[in-house]
Formats: C-alpha cells, sequence, structure tokens
C-alpha cells in the first residue's frame, strides 16, 4: 500500500479540528470519498475533483459552512503543512526556513493573543488575522507509525496459516496480513499419544 497525505479542512463551528494525517490505502480516492461522506453527514451530498495524483472532496452544510477532504501520495520534500481551515485551504511546506516563517508568526503574536494561544503536541494553532493551524513532518510520521494498526480491524482469520484478514474501519477494504508461527522450543510440553 502507497503512503498518502490527507487533509481534512471545515471552516464552520470546530474548524480547529481540522487535521492532516498520512494514511496507508490501496484505494485513495474511495478511502477520501469515505472520510468526506462521514464528514457530510447523511443529508449532503460530497463532489469530486482531481488534479494531477490529487483528489479532493468537497462539501457544503446548509448553504454557510463547507469542508473539503483531498488526498495525494506523500511528497518527497517536505518539512511540514499549512491549514488555513476558514477558507478550506493547505499549503504543503518543503523548507525548514518556510517552516519556521510559520512557527515564528505563533509565537511572536502579542499579548492579547498568546492566552488564547495552544502550542501542543503536533498540531501548532494560532489565531490572528487568519487561522492557521502546523502539522511538521516528524509528528505526523510518529502518529501514522503509532496508530497505523487501528485503522484496520480483524475480519476472519483467512487461510489460518500464513495470512489473516483485516479490514478498513474507513472504507471496508480488506487486506491480507502476512502470519507467521513461531515455535517455542524453550517451553515445550509433553501430551499423551493422540493416536
Amino acid at each position: 500500500m502507497t503512503k498518502y497525505l490527507l487533509i481534512e479542512t471545515w471552516n464552520g463551528e470546530g474548524y480547529s479540528d481540522s487535521t492532516a494525517r498520512i494514511v496507508e490505502t490501496s484505494l485513495p480516492n474511495n478511502y477520501a470519498k469515505s472520510v468526506a461522506q462521514k464528514c457530510a453527514g447523511e443529508d449532503n451530498d460530497v463532489f469530486s475533483s482531481s488534479y494531477k495524483q490529487m483528489v479532493a472532496w468537497t462539501y457544503d452544510i446548509g448553504g454557510e459552512d463547507s469542508g473539503a477532504v483531498v488526498i495525494f501520495p506523500v511528497p518527497t520534500n517536505w518539512v511540514g503543512v499549512v491549514l488555513k481551515p476558514m477558507i478550506n485551504h493547505f499549503e504543503v511546506i518543503d523548507t525548514e526556513e518556510h517552516l519556521n516563517v510559520y512557527i515564528d508568526h505563533i509565537t511572536t503574536q502579542s499579548e492579547e493573543y498568546k492566552d488564547d494561544q495552544e502550542l501542543f503536541g503536533t498540531i501548532h494553532h494560532a489565531v490572528m488575522d487568519e487561522d492557521i493551524i502546523v502539522f511538521i513532518k516528524e509528528d505526523l510520521e510518529k502518529v501514522a507509525e503509532k496508530f497505523k494498526d487501528e485503522e484496520y480491524e480483524y475480519d476472519h482469520e483467512g487461510d489460518g496459516v500464513e495470512y489473516e484478514v483485516w479490514k478498513s474501519k474507513v472504507t471496508g477494504q480488506q487486506i491480507k496480513v502476512p502470519i507467521e508461527i513461531i515455535r517455542d522450543w524453550d517451553n515445550i510440553e509433553t501430551i499423551e499419544q493422540l493416536n
């Protein structure tokens, strides 16, 4: 499976929950569509557009608030991503200098903003003339590694010898997970003859 950068932005109430994450999938379009449909809810349609290797699913709720889910292969040269949820926009940052401009912008705000400012974990969030959320590559990679197994759930035993079948909690796509048998010769026990 290929690694993709998944961007979710929303400009309505709760917009600060807009996020970026690294996902592994063999069906990126289906993955992004499933996420967009969950965000939009049952009563709202989602619409797709694509450009090169990027696919975007957008939705509108009540004519006032909108969101977007964008998926594309993880770039080769990048250090972070900046989300601007109020305009459903994002920017992939390709140099440390450019990333530091955003980080400095967040950490050097005037005193009235410092009380509202949050700096935590993988997200650096600023509220000023525009809302920005900065995600740093290394943090996204750590989170992806930590939670990669949580995207999938056990489906069935497969052949029980060489593989199990798991499925994506997002798309329902099944995957074969190779398994191995390890013989623990240090803890063997004798048993009665079976025949």
